[in-house]
């Protein structure tokens, strides 16, 4: 079987930067101002697609030039890094006196809030919200809300451990590229791809940033993917811990990355991941809350799906028959969904719920069948395969997502990120393309 022609490495990246500029940039600044929402959320859905597909439709030559930064370079940009998270810092705190947390704007933090107050104050979190008027069950698992227990002992915004935890990922990943990368242009892309999500979500995308902890998840989703590189196993352990007691999003997934793990690194690293993951969801979920209260998770998911029914039929202040202001904000597939339905509301959202697990079963499928006939005999490495593979599942995983909320975006636009990172790893290996 002949081999396509090799594209340079650096006209690969390029084009990839593009694709995940547009990808963040019509999530942020031009969203639904160029196409109408619903085929917004379809171009978005495509792109982010393509994104993950990306590493397997094309073949790259290895990096030009010297295999390490000069002394020069590694100095100006890591003032680049530090001036950047200085005036991040500025904005951020800036933005924390603007925007003060209610729960007429968003009940995220509000509910985070009540969790870490209860937990400290030997409540069990897990019990009926009443206090804002009307009864709410919680939702978030507990690494969406114990860190911070920092913040309140501190007796400072809940906000300030968002950004902490954004300049930690800043600082180790700027050494990484430090220490690997050759090129200044991809360090340049990396760096202005992470600045568009941050400056997107800070002041625009309904200031997520401010209402929302979502990026702090999308800092578990980042280290979780930087730990691969490292192929340790008890990073990995503990990465893709902080990721399931966060946000269940990448469960399905979890299988083929194991499935990947043990072809690449042995069945003793997968067993020795599992452990640590079933170790910490038995110490910080299970021991202390699902055994006072088995029904927890259910009730969790009930509360998410009566949620969704609510933003199905429209906010309380929209006209009857408008369309539901939050299906209708540019990202996701339900919009397209919800248009070109007829049936009842409550219909289509139990259609929708069973679209959106077939389509994320059946992707988790077709990547387990396309590594194991195809892939495997490539040696694509893990860090690539597990990067695009996890881009792929969630640009479905999100596409059609019951609620598209614009901050849950944060976490699959991070991960695009890596698919650049690693496609380095890509060059000077013996892959044909897969389309071959």
């Amino acid at each position: 079987m002949s081999q396509k022609p090799r594209l340079s490495f650096t006209f690969s990246a390029s084009l990839l930067f593009v694709l995940i500029a547009l990808e963040i940039l019509f999530t942020t600044f031009l969203r639904s101002t160029i196409f109408s929402a619903p085929w917004n959320g379809l171009f978005l859905f495509l792109l982010s697609m393509l994104i993950g597909l990306f590493p397997f439709l094309i073949q790259t030559n290895a990096p030009a030039g010297s295999t390490v930064l000069s002394e020069r370079s590694k100095k100006q940009l890591k003032y680049l890094w530090w001036g950047a998270i200085a005036v991040c810092f500025v904005f951020w705190a800036r933005n924390l006196n603007l925007y003060p947390v209610r729960i007429q704007d968003s009940d995220v933090i509000p509910q985070i809030e009540m969790l870490v107050k209860r937990h400290q104050q030997g409540i069990f979190p897990y019990s009926i919200i009443t206090e804002w008027g009307y009864d709410f069950f919680p939702t978030y698992p507990p690494l969406t809300w114990a860190p911070f227990h920092v913040t309140e002992f501190m007796m400072v915004d809940y906000r300030y451990l968002v950004f902490a935890g954004w300049t930690l990922l800043l600082l180790v990943f700027s050494q990484r590229l430090l220490q690997q990368l050759a090129s200044n242009l991809v360090h340049l892309y990396l760096f202005v791809l992470l600045q568009l999500i941050f400056w997107g979500y800070l002041l625009y995308a309904d200031l997520s940033l401010m209402r929302t902890v979502e990026l702090l998840i999308g800092v578990y989703y980042a280290f979780f993917l930087l730990s691969i590189e490292k192929g340790r196993w008890w990073m990995m352990g503990i990465a893709l811990l902080f990721c399931l007691l966060s946000r269940y999003s990448l469960v399905l997934w979890l299988p083929f990355f194991f499935l990947l793990l043990w072809k690449e690194k042995g069945l003793a690293v997968v067993l020795k991941c599992i452990a640590v993951i079933a170790a910490g969801i038995l110490l910080l979920y299970v021991l202390p809350f699902l055994s006072k209260d088995m029904d927890v998770f259910l009730r969790g998911v009930n509360t998410y799906t009566v949620a969704g029914l609510g933003e199905w039929k429209g906010q309380s202040w929209q006209a009857p028959g408008e369309k539901p202001f939050q299906l209708f904000r540019g990202t996701g597939l339900a919009a397209l969904f919800y248009e070109s339905s007829s049936a009842p509301v409550e219909q289509k959202l139990e259609q929708f719920k069973q679209v959106h697990l077939w389509a994320s079963l059946v992707t988790v499928l077709l990547l387990a069948v396309g590594y194991w006939l195809k892939l495997r005999k490539q040696k694509m490495p893990l860090q690539l395969l597990a990067a695009a593979s996890l881009k792929i599942y969630l640009a479905v995983f999100y596409g059609f997502v019951l609620i598209p909320y614009v901050y849950l975006y944060i976490v699959p636009l991070i991960s695009s990120v890596f698919v650049l990172y690693y496609l380095r790893l890509h060059s000077g290996t013996s892959q044909t393309s897969v389309l071959q």
